[in-house]
């Protein structure tokens, strides 16, 4: 396997490692994206949000729910969609 940067933000704080990256690591991501994402899910929040961040909300967390498509955990963090700079 390829080593592969991997930026992740704690706290606030960006911090980057060099690893492998599993199936395992990439659901575990893929779940925190969804639940950091939730809040915005909820009908009277969802409701403020413009036509546009409404719709790339659902977007975003519909390509994180697609991305076990692809069988390479490598090739899947590596097209893992970008959050929207709103959130």
């Amino acid at each position: 396997m390829t080593k592969r940067n991997l930026v992740v933000f704690k706290n606030g704080v960006k911090t980057e490692s060099v690893f492998d990256i599993e199936w395992p690591e990439v659901l575990q991501i893929r779940k925190d994206a969804l639940k950091h994402s939730d809040q915005f899910m909820i009908t009277d929040r969802h409701s403020l949000l413009t036509e546009a961040q409404q719709s790339e909300i659902i977007a975003y967390r519909q390509a994180w729910r697609d991305i076990t498509e692809t069988e390479d955990p490598n090739e899947a963090y590596d097209s893992s969609p970008d959050e929207p700079s709103w959130m």
